[in-house]
């Protein structure tokens, strides 16, 4: 944890995102007496920002929590230097909320909040699972739910954390570098890094299985967790994304009284992508 402080960088991403940042993402850890919310932004080449960590305070059977939740997950717009914004609950980004021990609280949210990009997740019992499985239905209500293999997702995000820079804030950094902002307090690091690995063998072969200490506070690694795995879901485009942000920035300078041009209607139809992501 300590190794990790002394990287923290500074960027701010309310008020502006790093220009690396493609699309965001947010993973939700449920307790019995409060939520924690990891916001993430990613882009090219696997690498990944830290951008906000938020403690919602409230019991999962009381309707006031999941109203705080979507309030504070509602007021995450983030401007980019292309001029584009991006937002949770819009097109492009995903949040996956924990659903292991209080589904019955959990599904009925992400089920009314499924439009907007909302998806309930569990663990899967599987020690060599993927990070993300295929996507099952429950009962009632007919919620969305993913299953997760969190063993290979924090073999993922130990293995990243052990990145680092070649030279102090330069530009090139290794494929899936971890970038961690003030966000990232001693007592997150704590519970980002407190797991240990357990080698086990699954038919014949050796895999690691994660341990949380007793005692220790593991949600903001089961939040990036989450987080990852909605990347995945997304499979983004990157190509795609930052055309369409290019283009939204055009539109936005063509609007200025000061710089507007006559433009040409494209009449070509749809090509199915929105965004870099599949209609």
């Amino acid at each position: 944890a300590n190794a990790l402080l002394d990287r923290i960088e500074d960027y701010k991403p309310r008020e502006e995102l790093p220009g690396g940042v493609l699309i965001i993402t947010a993973g939700v850890d449920v307790q019995k007496r409060y939520l924690e919310v990891s916001v993430w932004g990613w882009g090219e080449n696997k690498e990944s920002w830290l951008l906000e960590h938020q403690m919602i305070q409230g019991a999962p059977d009381d309707p006031a929590t999941w109203s705080d939740l979507e309030k504070f997950l509602g007021s995450c717009s983030y401007p980019h230097p292309s001029g584009a914004t991006l937002a949770l609950f819009q097109p492009g980004s995903r949040i996956f909320v924990d659903a292991g021990h209080w589904d019955q609280h959990v599904l009925p949210w992400t089920f009314s909040k499924q439009l907007l990009g909302v998806a309930a997740v569990q663990g899967s019992p599987t020690v060599n699972a993927p990070v993300l499985g295929k996507i099952r239905y429950a009962s009632s209500p007919k919620a969305r739910i993913y299953p997760v293999g969190v063993n290979q997702a924090k073999d993922i995000i130990y293995s990243r954390l052990s990145l680092s820079l070649s030279a102090k804030d330069s530009a090139d950094v290794a494929p899936g570098y971890v970038h961690l902002n003030r966000a990232a307090t001693h007592q997150y690091l704590d519970g980002l890094t407190c797991e240990f690995g357990k080698e086990e063998i699954f038919r014949g072969e050796s895999f690691t299985r994660y341990v949380c200490p007793t005692g220790k506070r593991n949600e903001p690694l089961d939040c990036f967790v989450y987080a990852l795995a909605a990347r995945v879901a997304v499979n983004p485009r990157f190509d795609r994304v930052k055309e369409n942000m290019d283009r939204k920035s055009t539109k936005t300078r063509s609007k200025d009284p000061q710089t507007k041009k006559r433009t040409v209607r494209n009449s070509r139809k749809s090509s199915g992508f929105i965004g870099g992501f599949k209609r």
